[in-house]
Parts: structure tokens; sequence; C-alpha cells
């Protein structure tokens, strides 16, 4: 049979218990005043009554504010534990990644969307999680991408980081266009961190990850412009109204009609 931790069992149950002390103590001390408001002039009463009222407010209001220094701080000795509490808190499906020696620990969360998102603490940046995913271009965006030939890939690539780094998404690589773009985001580890910043954490990949296959559409115009322009120009037929044109007609007909008169 496993021995109880009595010392992490007291640990989340101290505020708990704590708020049930001070809310007997406050039951007692009004039973106290209602005894003695019965000898009391009225005057008298409702100043006993509402400074004891005021004093059990702002004990209540610092009680709330109080319980999150009874809360365990966040620290690099139990950044795990507590990223699998709020991974539980928010119901995702997760999975601890094998141990590797570019990360002390790592976990395969699956979002709502069916978006994989891994969350590790990288061993070269200690105090920090680092948050990184890989975006699965679109069939259409793979075959637009290589209809583009060697020299178009190479414009494309230079638009498309400019474009990301514009938009504040710190793409790690994109070597492997068109076929997988990797992302990352990195959150240093406070002791005020906490289930709001994961999720602060895994918005801001999903968004990421709209600005990322946004951004293929918006750079593929962009390349595609250029070549349309010269495509076009080649093809165009010239205007008559245009001065060389009506110049060389000129010029071409005064020398038509030299020839016939000789």
């Amino acid at each position: 049979m496993q021995k109880p931790d009595w010392d992490v069992f007291w640990e989340k149950r101290r505020p708990s218990f704590v708020f049930g002390v001070l809310c007997l103590v406050g039951a007692i001390a009004v039973g106290r005043v209602a005894v003695i408001a019965q000898k009391l002039d009225p005057w008298q009463d409702f100043w006993v009554v509402f400074l004891f009222s005021l004093l059990l407010i702002w004990a209540a209001v610092a009680t709330f504010f109080a319980r999150s220094r009874f809360i365990q701080r966040v620290s690099s000795e139990n950044i795990e534990a507590r990223l699998n509490e709020w991974i539980l808190k928010f119901r995702f499906a997760s999975q601890k990644l094998p141990d590797s020696a570019g990360y002390r620990f790592a976990y395969r969360i699956t979002a709502g969307d069916g978006q994989a998102i891994v969350i590790g603490r990288p061993t070269k940046l200690d105090n920090y999680l680092r948050y990184r995913t890989d975006v699965t271009v679109p069939e259409r965006h793979r075959r637009a991408l290589n209809d583009l030939g060697e020299n178009g890939r190479a414009r494309f690539m230079a638009e498309y980081m400019a474009e990301c780094a514009k938009a504040r998404v710190n793409i790690s690589s994109a070597r492997a266009l068109p076929l997988t773009v990797k992302i990352e985001r990195t959150r240093p580890i406070t002791r005020h961190l906490n289930a709001d910043d994961l999720w602060t954490g895994l918005e801001a990949i999903l968004q990421d990850i709209v600005i990322v296959v946004s951004h293929i559409d918006l750079c593929l115009e962009r390349v595609r412009e250029p070549r349309e322009e010269i495509t076009s120009a080649m093809f165009a037929a010239p205007s008559s109204s245009t001065p060389d044109t009506e110049s060389w007609t000129d010029t071409a007909a005064s020398r038509k009609a030299d020839s016939v008169e000789g």
C-alpha cells in the first residue's frame, strides 16, 4: 500500500482549511455581537454592527486576494508537474515524448481542431517553455510552388520569410517547403506562470498557423504578377494611337509612294 504524502496533501488543502477557520471565527463573532447589541441603545447597536460588518467584509476581500499566496509558486523544480495539471485542467489529449538531448521534457498536445503542438523545456534555455508545431501545406499550394521553378521558389521564400517576420511569426524552418513549415514560440518560466498563460501560448500558436497558411497565397500572387505582366506585354497588339506607330506608318507610306513614282 502506498504511503500518503502528507506534505503534499497539506499544501493542497491549506487554503480551504484557513478559509474555513476564518468563517468559523466570523460566525462566533456575529453571535457575540448579537448578544452585546441587545443591551445597547439603538445608535450604539448601529455603530457596533456597522464596524463589525466593515471588518468582516475587509477580511473576506483580503482572504480572496491572499489565496494566491497560499498556492505553490512555479519554479524550475515543479514546472513539469504544474504543466501536467494545466493540461488535465483543459482536458487536452496529451502524450509525453521520449527523452532527448535537446529537451528536459516535452509533451505533445492535440488542440481542439486536431493540430498537434509540442510543449517542452529546452536544455539550452533552462528557464523557458517552447511551443512548436509543424504546419502541413495544402495540396493546392504545393502544386503552385512546384510550378514556380527554382528561381521562382527562391523569390517566393524571400517574400514569404519577410512577410512572416512582419507578422511576428517565428518560423524555425521552411526548408521542407512545399511540404511543411515549422513554427516556434518561447515563453519564460516565472513564479506567476499559470494555466491561463498556457492557454494564451496555445492561442498564439494557432493564430500563427492561420498567418502562415494565408501568407502563402499572398506571396504566390506577388511572385506570379511580374511573370504575368511580361507575358501580357509580349503578346499584346501595338496600339495605332501611339506617336511611334503613327510616324512609322507615315514613313512607310511615303517610301511606297516614292517607289511607284520612280
